[in-house]
């Protein structure tokens, strides 16, 4: 390492600093996240409050949403109102964030024996998740859902959980 290439790290950090690209702590607002951040950010319950299937949109009534659980061991869903147990929907999850859009492959063995797996991609936009599945067997190219394309797109929020009450005195 040349005397050059040794100052020119920290010189190149600074400039990227002054000029807004780089906050002091790490990638600025809009940068790419890490994984980390993403993981944290997605194992979470997320309410399934939109889906467009074959290009038509549809806004899920409050009775029939769906929280799903992405955690590190798979995915479970159940109903928002009513439903207290679980349904596991994957045994297997494997997020991949190094490309773009994100991607998450989890899978689920039938009780065919036979393992069935699904490819989504992922965003967030703010406090949501947009998904995007298709049954072509690979993943989807984008978050467009046509007739053609057959790419169902979901939008998630973030569950609120419910007012505790409070005790009484």
């Amino acid at each position: 390492m040349n005397t050059h290439t040794r100052h020119f790290g920290p010189v190149l950090v600074g400039l990227l600093i002054i000029s807004g690209l780089l906050g002091a702590d790490g990638p600025k607002e809009g940068g790419k996240p890490t994984e980390a951040e993403v993981r944290k950010k997605l194992f979470t319950d997320w309410v399934h409050v939109e889906v467009t299937i074959s290009g038509k949109h549809r806004t899920i009534p409050r009775e029939d949403r769906m929280v799903y659980q992405y955690r590190e061991d798979g995915l479970s869903q159940y109903l928002l109102v009513g439903e207290v147990a679980p349904f596991r929907l994957a045994d297997e999850l494997t997020l991949d964030t190094t490309t773009n859009p994100m991607r998450i492959t989890h899978s689920r063995k039938g009780t065919d024996g036979v393992r069935r797996v699904m490819k989504e991609i992922f965003k967030f936009d703010g406090d949501k998740l947009i998904t995007a599945t298709t049954d072509k067997g690979d993943f989807p190219k984008g978050f467009e859902s046509t007739a053609e394309n057959k790419v169902e797109v979901h939008v998630f929020e973030l569950e609120s959980p419910p007012a505790k009450p409070k005790p009484k005195k």
